[in-house]
């Protein structure tokens, strides 16, 4: 028992348990933190490459692959190209995410030989995230501890719900722009010098020479928002990817496209996301007609 004034000190076999614990979490957080080798994003990949793989099975006159985050999902409207018998468009999206959670498809999309790969221009300028909710850490905890190879796995993902279309209606939602800006600051990192966007520089690469063609999407953000980004604030500066992609895509560029468009900083409503779809389907046409008789 210490003495009055004194302090008790842990037991050696205290400190040895302390220090396993900090690092068996630090061994289950790291591959967390990279996004790789784990259930939601393995399913994620086996999920979508089977609907590659279903597609190009369908023989369809052209396919279409779309990939990007959030702002894809709520900016196009898959009913809309479904009504082209011709089209058949396989849009992959992933929430918050960088070129990184794509990569494991890269070989699926390259060997369904898609006639045009469309992709969202910030994949390639988002880095991975550095920090984790309580939930995704609990989560990640029990699969380590339980189930690494079983098909348990807490918190899994509904890939079907992921990858439906519907509608964004959260009006600015809980975020303020404040907060919204503090995310894009810690988020984005601008460059090639990063692995994402080597990444998926070689990913286009590789399409270039199998002879396949790509675009990339710059999709719009809230007028309010882009003016805080063009004017420096948080140390954001306006990006440009500089990919091996011949096209940049840039709908606020060709439509009218305004603050009413939108149900947050970043998000279309379905009045945004009924113009992006028409233009989308409008400029894909276009590619494949001129593709056609070039």
């Amino acid at each position: 028992m210490a003495a009055p004034g004194q302090q008790r000190r842990l037991p050696l076999e205290a400190w040895v348990y302390a220090t396993a614990i900090v690092l068996a979490a630090l061994l289950l957080v790291v591959p967390l933190v990279m996004g790789t080798d784990l259930p939601k994003a393995n399913e994620f990949t086996r999920y979508n490459g089977d609907r590659l793989s279903l597609a190009k099975q369908e023989e369809p006159d052209y396919l279409i692959v779309l990939l990007g985050d959030s702002k894809l999902k709520y900016a196009t409207d898959i009913e809309v190209f479904d009504s082209d018998e011709r089209l058949a468009v396989v849009r992959i999206v992933q929430n918050r995410a960088t070129f990184g959670d794509f990569e494991q498809l890269a070989r699926p999309i390259l060997a369904a030989d898609p006639d045009l790969i469309v992709l969202q221009e910030s994949l390639l300028t988002h880095k991975r995230l550095s920090t984790i909710d309580f939930r995704e850490l609990q989560q990640l905890v029990l699969w380590g501890l339980f189930a690494p190879e079983s098909d348990f796995h807490p918190g899994r993902i509904d890939q079907t719900a992921l990858q439906t279309s519907r509608p964004c209606t959260n009006d600015f939602g809980n975020e303020s722009l404040e907060r919204r800006l503090t995310r894009q600051a810690s988020e984005s990192r601008h460059g090639i010098d990063h692995d994402e966007a080597r990444s998926a520089a070689a990913f286009l690469r590789a399409a270039e020479v199998r002879g396949l063609d790509t675009v990339v999407l710059r999709l719009p953000n809230h007028p309010r928002f882009d003016a805080h980004v063009a004017a420096g604030e948080k140390g954001i500066a306006p990006f440009t990817a500089r990919t091996p992609a011949t096209t940049v895509w840039a709908p606020s560029a060709a439509i009218d496209i305004r603050a009413e468009d939108f149900c947050d900083f970043v998000h279309l409503n379905p009045g945004g996301r009924a113009k992006v779809s028409s233009w989308l389907q409008a400029e894909i046409r276009s590619r494949l007609h001129d593709a056609d008789t070039g």
